[in-house]
């Protein structure tokens, strides 16, 4: 009965040792399964339909630039709500300048929707286009969501929702004036180039390129453009060392380059709530994945204008709860580990038992 005991304990203290070597430790291990995005774009028209959206993966879980997007330094900032605003106005620009194919095309129904489905996990840009509706033209903001996100509440959101911000414009406006103005944020200036390029799109096709240099101040205007097309704008070639971002304020293009050693500074802290932007934290040369409650900024959804072409808040989101943002969602998916200081404790027990038990057989023969 003693020899019995004593290999059930041997046995038992193997399987025990195996199973802290093989377990992972820490959060647990998400799969890659298949997640989707439902895109709803709705005005105070009502619902538009006939929009076509894409959708982009532009980083992965990890916050890694992938795919046609690998080779173009896009300054992701601090993951904030800001940031990603002007993220997903450089990346959409950079996407049409380049003829950048969606992963998923997908057009709005007579609900307004677009479902995106079968998506891989990562950060995604989406764009989506102008709806004229009377006399008025509707245009969604492009933005950032991550796909799939973390709730606080919710758990792991696999089925993201997310509501579209946009750009309304009357018809009857003939013309605008649009400018741009580079700004540097690289210290003394030292690897700064005599002059960068920049490229105006209209309409998603390239109008014309201009050369920015200190002898224009960094800056040019376009005057009487046709104020019923859409406009963006890209930087052709960035400089080496450096990250870009575009920011649109009104009719103003604003071109930031930042120097890839200079941390970008901290942006404020805004309010919990379902449709605020995540907590940021102390930035960092590559910026580590914010806590947030949206899919979006890692998990942020985010866009830079509202209804009235002013600053808008953050898109707002329907959380729908998988089975458990804005990576951003919130944060990135955990990764495998495993927990080695026990072993040799184990290790070590077993090997006593087997030597018990030998000397026990030994006693009894």
């Amino acid at each position: 009965m003693m020899k019995r005991r004593l290999l059930t304990g041997l046995v038992l203290s193997l399987a025990m040792v195996f199973s802290i070597i093989f377990a992972p430790s820490g959060d647990p291990v998400y799969a890659d399964q298949a997640y989707s995005l439902t895109v709803k774009f709705n005005t105070e028209a009502g619902a538009m339909s006939g929009s076509v959206f894409r959708a982009y993966r532009a980083f992965d879980a990890s916050y890694d630039s992938v795919g046609a997007f690998a080779d173009y330094p896009a300054d992701l900032g601090d993951l904030g709500s800001e940031a990603m605003n002007n993220l997903a106005a450089t990346l959409s620009a950079y996407a049409a300048d380049h003829n950048i194919a969606a992963d998923q095309e997908k057009t709005s129904d007579a609900a307004g929707q677009a479902y995106f489905g079968d998506l891989v996990s990562g950060l995604y840009l989406v764009t989506g286009e102008p709806v004229q509706k009377g006399d008025v033209t509707y245009t969604p903001k492009p933005f950032m969501v991550s796909v799939p996100y973390r709730s606080a509440e919710e758990g792991l959101v696999t089925d993201v929702v997310a509501e579209v911000k946009y750009d309304r414009q009357e018809i009857e406006k003939k013309t605008i004036d649009l400018s741009v103005e580079k700004v540097w944020a690289d210290g003394d200036g030292a690897a700064r180039p005599a002059e960068v390029k920049v490229r105006l799109l209209k309409d998603g096709e390239l109008l014309e390129e201009v050369t920015l240099s200190q002898q224009t101040q960094w800056k040019h205007t376009w005057e009487k453009l046709d104020g019923r097309s859409q406009y963006q704008l890209t930087e052709e070639n960035v400089p080496d060392g450096y990250q870009v971002s575009v920011a649109r304020e009104g009719n103003r293009f604003v071109v930031t380059n930042r120097y890839q050693t200079v941390s970008p500074s901290p942006s404020p802290v805004p309010s919990p709530g379902p449709s605020s932007a995540p907590q940021t934290e102390t930035p960092s040369a590559r910026p580590e994945p914010p806590q947030s409650e949206v899919p979006g900024s890692p998990a942020p959804p985010v866009v830079s204008a509202g209804p009235s072409g002013g600053p808008a808040p953050t898109a707002s989101v329907t959380k729908t709860a998988g089975p458990a943002s804005s990576a951003a969602p919130s944060e990135r998916l955990p990764q495998t580990g495993q927990l080695w200081w026990p072993v040799p404790i184990f290790l070590g027990a077993g090997i006593l038992l087997v030597v018990a038990g030998r000397k026990l057989r030994d006693h009894e023969q």
